[in-house]
C-alpha cells in the first residue's frame, strides 16, 4: 500500500478551551505516518492569551489567527486545518477567505447558520452548561462539563485535568459569553476551494449531528460518523479521528 503523503496540522480547540484541552489527541496525530508536524493555535481570550478579550464574530478569530499561522509556514508538503467546535467554525470561515493558506480542511462536530439554534445548542447540553457555569469548584464544573461532551473517556480523569488547566489559565464569564455570541451569529460561507472532511458524533449531546450533516450537505463533503462518541470526540477516541483522517488523506491527495 502507498504510504500517505505528509502533512502539518493546525488545530483550533473549541468553545471556552484552550491547547492543552487536546490532550492525547496530539500525540496521536504525532506518532501518524502521514504528519510532519502538530501546531495546536491558541485564541484569544483562552490559554496563554486568557488576558485577552474574545472576539465576537468569527472573521476576528481568523484575522488573528492569521497573523500567527505565518510564524510556522514551511517550504514545500501538505497543510491541513483542523477545528473542533467553535474550531470548526473559524476553519470554514479560514478556509472560504483563504482557500490557498492550507491544502484541506477537517471540521469535527461543528454548526452554523441556517441549522436551527436548538440543534446548534441542545436544550440538554445547554442546561449542563449553564449548570457548571454556576459551579464555583473547579473540578465540579469540569466533571459536569465532561458528562455532557464526553461518552467514552473516563470523565473523573479528564475533569482533573481540566480543573488544573482551569486553575493555571481561567477563561473569564465575559470570554465565554463572548465566544457564544460569535458561535451564535455565524452563518456558514459558501463551499472552500479545498477538499474538507466533516467528522462528527451520533451520541453528540451538545451539538445535534444532523448540524454536520446539513454542513457535508452545503458543501458537498465527505461526512463520517462516530456512533458511540460525544461532542468533544478527539477526547472520546482520538485514535479513531487519526485514522480516519489519515484515510481521507490518502483518498485525496495520493
Amino acid at each position: 500500500m502507498t504510504p500517505p503523503p505528509t502533512a502539518s496540522l493546525f488545530l483550533l480547540r473549541g468553545l471556552a478551551r484552550e491547547v492543552r484541552h487536546w490532550g492525547s489527541f496530539v500525540e496521536h496525530l504525532e506518532n501518524a505516518p502521514y504528519t510532519s508536524r502538530v501546531i495546536a493555535m491558541e485564541v484569544p481570550g483562552a490559554g496563554e492569551f486568557c488576558d485577552q478579550n474574545s472576539p465576537t464574530a468569527i472573521q476576528e478569530y481568523v484575522t488573528y489567527l492569521r497573523q500567527r499561522y505565518s510564524q510556522h509556514l514551511q517550504p514545500g508538503g501538505h497543510t491541513l486545518l483542523l477545528g473542533l467546535s467553535l474550531g470548526g467554525m473559524v476553519a470554514a470561515q479560514w478556509l472560504h477567505n483563504h482557500p490557498s493558506d492550507f491544502s484541506g480542511g477537517v471540521i469535527i462536530n461543528s454548526s452554523a447558520r441556517p441549522s436551527p439554534f436548538h440543534q446548534r445548542l441542545r436544550p440538554g447540553g445547554a442546561g449542563q452548561l449553564l449548570a457548571s457555569a454556576l459551579s464555583r469548584n473547579l473540578y465540579n464544573r469540569e466533571k459536569r462539563i465532561a458528562d455532557c461532551v464526553c461518552n467514552l473517556a473516563d470523565t473523573e480523569k479528564v475533569a482533573r485535568r481540566w480543573a488544573a488547566i482551569a486553575a493555571e489559565a481561567p477563561i473569564s464569564r465575559r470570554n465565554v459569553l463572548r465566544q457564544l455570541f460569535a458561535a451564535a451569529t455565524f452563518i456558514l460561507p459558501d463551499k472552500p476551494e479545498v477538499p474538507t472532511l466533516i467528522l462528527n458524533s451520533e451520541k453528540d449531546r451538545l451539538v445535534a449531528p444532523q448540524c454536520s450533516q446539513d454542513l457535508a450537505n452545503q458543501w458537498q463533503s465527505q461526512l463520517i460518523c462516530h456512533y458511540r462518541a460525544g461532542h468533544d470526540l478527539t477526547t472520546d477516541d482520538p485514535a479513531w479521528c487519526v485514522d480516519q483522517i489519515g484515510e481521507w488523506i490518502r483518498l485525496v491527495f495520493c
